[in-house]
């Protein structure tokens, strides 16, 4: 029983011995490796190196899914959400934001349009005096003198029953 205790303990002391040199020699292997890539790498590990710079843009999505659509390009709805979310940022001062539609149509070489809005900002009550006299430019039209009337017709062929019939439906109609 002596014997095998002590063959036992033996063999136990000579697997102890040969794990350390497993260990050992894995150890010695990573080193010498890690010197042979330094070896092979010194040159540019010790020179200077420079990034290069890419021409390229960073993607800013902070959220996926569809696009978002420039104002023009959206719906009518889509629009009206947008301008309605717009205002309320701005509690609702139409001062303010006829005064940032004048300076972007200015910007945008839009003068016509800037024209109009500074127009309309002149005073309170300026908007609804333009308002009137658009509705009311729209119902009358301008008549036509006697020649032209004339001319009219004769250019278009028109017989004196389609005159007269003409006249009724425009007399009715104003």
């Amino acid at each position: 029983m002596e014997r095998n205790s002590h063959e036992s303990t033996r063999e136990k002391r000579l697997e102890g011995i040969l794990e350390e040199e497993t260990t050992t020699i894995t150890q010695l292997n990573h080193l010498t490796s890690e010197r042979i890539q330094q070896e092979k790498n010194s040159e540019w590990l010790s020179g200077d190196f420079e990034f290069p710079k890419f021409g390229f843009t960073i993607n800013t999505r902070l959220h996926l899914g569809r696009p978002t659509l420039p104002y023009e390009k959206k719906s009518t709805r889509s629009q009206q959400r947008d301008a309605a979310k717009l205002s309320s940022e701005n509690q609702q001062q139409t001062g303010l934001i006829m005064k940032a539609a004048g300076i972007v149509a200015r910007a945008t070489e839009q003068s016509d349009l800037a024209a109009v809005l500074k127009e309309v900002s002149k005073s309170p009550t300026r908007p609804s005096k333009i308002r009137t006299t658009l509705i009311n430019s729209e119902k009358f039209s301008i008549p036509l003198n006697n020649e032209e009337a004339l001319t009219f017709l004769l250019n278009n062929n028109f017989s004196k029953q389609q005159y007269i019939l003409l006249m009724k439906t425009l007399k009715k109609q104003n």
